[in-house]
C-alpha cells in the first residue's frame, strides 16, 4: 500500500499508515492521487473490535511509563500499558474524573485554563484541547509557549526550536485547569535531561485553525491515567501510580 499522500515520512518511511484511536468522523480513505481521501468512510479499527465482540466496553486506556535516566537496570515493572475494552484499576489511585468530549473527531476536550504561577496562558480562542498518545509533548500557541518557557526560566535554541534549562533550576509547576480541578505538571515530568541541560517537554504549533489550542501529550498522559470512551464520548483522569504525585 502507498500511504505517500500523508506527507514524506510516509514516502520514505517503512510503514503504510496510522492506525489510530480517535473517532470514525476523522477516518480516512482512498487514493490521494486518484480522486483524493474520502472522509468518515470506514470504521476505525477500535470501531469495529466493538462492534464485533472481541472487547465489552469502547473504552481504552493508557498508562505511560516514566522518563527514568537510568536505562535498562530501573525499568523492571516501569513499562507502559494500552489496555484495549476496559480499564486497569491497578494503575491509578483515586477515582477517575470524567471529561466531556466537546467534538468528536480527534478526542477534545475544553480547558479552563493553562497558567504557572497564577497566570493563564490560554486565551478565548485557545480554550480547545485535544489528549493525544501520538503526540510526545505539550503543544501549545507558539506566543503562549514562548511566554510559559520565559516564565519557567528556558531559553530557545534558535538552531532546533527546542526550549532548555538548566536541571539544577527550581522550576514552578504547570496548572491545567479542566472541569473547575487543577492538573499540575511539575519539573520531573516537564523536562528530559540531556547532561547538564534539561529539554522543556514543551513545543509551540498554531492549531488555530482547526479549532484546536493544546495538545496534552505524554508529557500529561504519563502524570494522569488516561481513560478514553467512545459510546459515552468522555476521557477519564486519575493520577498514575508512577506519577511523582503518588
Amino acid at each position: 500500500t502507498d500511504a505517500g499522500g500523508m506527507g514524506i515520512a510516509y514516502s520514505v518511511g517503512k510503514f503504510d499508515g496510522i492506525l489510530g484511536l480517535a473517532f470514525d468522523e476523522i477516518a480516512v480513505c482512498g487514493d490521494p492521487n486518484d480522486g483524493g481521501y474520502v472522509e468518515s468512510c470506514v470504521p476505525t479499527p477500535f470501531t469495529r473490535l466493538h462492534e464485533t465482540g472481541v472487547i465489552d466496553e469502547a473504552k481504552f486506556a493508557f498508562y505511560l511509563g516514566g522518563l527514568r535516566p537510568c536505562f535498562p537496570e530501573c525499568m523492571d515493572g516501569y513499562a507502559g500499558e494500552l489496555t484495549l475494552g476496559g480499564i486497569d484499576e491497578d494503575h491509578y489511585v483515586g477515582d477517575l474524573t470524567w471529561v466531556p468530549v466537546s467534538k468528536p473527531a480527534y478526542w477534545q476536550i475544553t480547558i479552563d485554563s493553562f497558567g504557572v504561577d497564577g497566570a493563564d496562558y490560554s486565551t478565548s480562542d485557545t480554550k480547545e484541547a485535544i489528549v493525544d498518545s501520538g503526540t510526545s509533548m505539550l503543544v501549545g500557541p507558539p506566543d503562549a509557549v514562548d511566554q510559559i518557557a520565559d516564565a519557567l526560566g528556558a531559553r530557545k535554541m534558535a538552531a532546533t526550536g527546542e526550549y532548555v534549562v538548566s536541571c539544577k533550576k527550581d522550576l514552578p509547576d504547570i496548572e491545567i485547569s479542566i472541569g473547575g480541578l487543577p492538573y499540575t505538571i511539575s519539573a520531573d515530568d516537564l523536562v528530559l535531561a540531556d547532561g547538564p541541560i534539561c529539554i522543556l517537554l514543551m513545543l509551540g504549533m498554531d492549531l488555530t485553525p482547526e479549532g484546536i489550542g493544546w495538545i496534552l501529550g505524554d508529557v500529561f498522559m504519563r502524570k494522569y491515567y488516561t481513560v478514553f470512551d467512545m459510546e459515552n464520548e468522555q476521557v477519564g483522569f486519575a493520577v498514575a501510580t508512577n506519577s511523582s504525585d503518588y
